[in-house]
């Protein structure tokens, strides 16, 4: 079982680097990381999951973006908080996660301080509110 304040996230990031070093560095700050570098595996497997805390997915992926994930999630497990997280997403991007229904962007590269205070605001904040870190 986890601490009450630990987290289990499922990862989504087409880059396989960065999906084990994010597993490592949530595990290491006391969290759960479930990881997946294929998005549609992702969505397939989300059913199964459980107690899923939030979703934190990359935007450029070939295959399937970050927005289609965003709205196959939303449409099936609209209660699971969604983050996009991207190097390169335009502010049509950002408003168009938000609109959708994601909780959060979360500019890459970012430091574990600041995916420690992504974590720690969706705790403390109202869902409906959207947040940039």
């Amino acid at each position: 079982m986890n601490a009450p304040s630990s987290k289990r996230i499922v990862l989504i990031d087409d880059e396989p680097a960065v999906v084990s070093a994010l597993k490592l560095l949530l595990q290491a700050l006391g969290h759960f990381a479930e990881p997946f570098t294929d998005p549609r595996v992702a969505l397939e497997t989300l059913p199964a999951l459980k107690d899923i805390d939030v979703l934190l997915c990359d935007l450029r992926m070939p295959g399937m973006t970050g927005i289609e994930v965003l709205r196959c999630a939303h449409a099936s497990h609209p209660h699971i908080p969604f983050v996009l997280m991207s190097a390169h997403a335009t502010d049509k991007d950002v408003t168009e996660a938000r609109n959708l229904g994601a909780v959060g962007y979360l500019s890459k590269p970012f430091t574990p301080e600041q995916l420690t205070r992504m974590l720690s605001d969706m705790a403390s904040h109202p869902r409906g509110e959207f947040r940039s870190w």
